[in-house]
């Protein structure tokens, strides 16, 4: 099989179950890499070129990418009070997060209010990159003094570097990028990413 031949069309790509590329590249865990996805549905209609980096690239529904390195590229912090804009971190940001506790639901309640008042104090600190890297601490409201009395969440931004059929350069696209995916890795086991060959390369066999 060759990866133009996997895809689907878009009535199919619909019935997947699909996620924003920004959260799905968000919720990975990046020592499974490498990942297929297939692209569903975005911005970017069937057959339609755009540039990436520099470099033009046909983008279709139901094509395949085949996600090698994901390299973080910044990081917002939004604070989640309305019309509070946000700031951008350093990636070697030395401030400490802690975890912003939840309102208890009904049936919490009562251990709630149960709970030993010393267990309060027992404060868990993380770092940025324990934050990113944890999925327990990923997409989690957060404290940090350093920054300052709001509440906080994390918005990073990553830059994903695919093979793509029929394409001798690795695609370097923003993990922001207004398309939807769905993860294909299992069912793409056997499949091949056809590189184009040069015409000189071809004389030279």
């Amino acid at each position: 099989l060759t990866a133009h031949s996997a895809s689907v069309s878009p009535e199919e790509a619909r019935i997947m179950e699909s996620v924003s590329l920004q959260q799905y590249i968000c919720s990975l865990d990046f020592h499974s890499l490498p990942r297929v996805v297939k692209i569903c549905s975005g911005v970017y209609f069937q057959g339609s070129v755009y540039e990436i980096s520099g470099s033009e690239c046909c983008l279709s529904t139901g094509d395949l990418m085949k996600i090698v390195d994901i390299q973080l590229q910044k990081v917002n912090c939004e604070s989640i009070k309305k019309d509070q804009h946000f700031v951008e971190l350093p990636l070697n940001f030395k401030g400490l997060f802690q975890l912003s506790p939840e309102p208890p639901h009904r049936t919490q309640m009562k251990h709630f209010l149960l709970r030993s008042p010393s267990s309060a104090g027992n404060i868990q600190q993380f770092t940025l990159q324990e934050i990113l890297q944890s999925p327990s601490t990923r997409g989690k409201t957060l404290k940090c003094p350093e920054i300052g009395s709001s509440k906080y969440k994390l918005c990073p931004v990553y830059k994903v570097e695919a093979i793509m059929h029929l394409r001798n350069d690795v695609v370097k696209i923003d993990s922001t990028l207004d398309v939807e995916v769905v993860d294909v890795t299992e069912e793409s086991q056997h499949i091949h990413f056809i590189k184009p060959l040069m015409l000189s390369k071809i004389l030279m066999m």
